[in-house]
């Protein structure tokens, strides 16, 4: 899978001098959720060890013909960052990762359970 250099999905929306937190949805169709998880141990990410930067929440499961992973991080920055360092290596490497389908949104309330 490649998405070429930090993706282009829009600038990070501001409210006056802050960062507002940025949600994404990504579904891959066609990608076992096996995938998901070899992607998951080439970034040595097991909970909060190797947790990327600037990520305040993260989920992912299995749906019909692929998986989806459900994710909101404290900017748009962050989330930039670990693509171009960390996960698009991790993609190139385990390979046979189709192209996502991207919803990205403005997190406008989050609550810590």
């Amino acid at each position: 899978m490649v998405l070429r250099g930090a993706p282009t999905w829009g600038g990070t929306p501001t409210w006056g001098d802050n960062n507002v937190a940025m949600g994404h949805i990504l579904k891959f169709s066609g990608a076992s959720i096996e995938k998901y998880d070899a992607v998951n141990e080439e970034l040595g990410w097991a909970g909060e060890e190797g947790k990327p930067q600037g990520l305040l929440a993260h989920a992912a499961g299995q749906i019909d013909n692929g998986f989806c992973v459900v994710e909101w991080w404290n900017s748009e920055a962050d989330w930039d960052t670990f693509f171009s360092s960390r996960l698009q290596p991790a993609f190139d490497k385990v390979g046979g990762i189709p192209h996502p389908q991207v919803t990205r949104f403005p997190v406008h309330r989050s609550y810590p359970v």
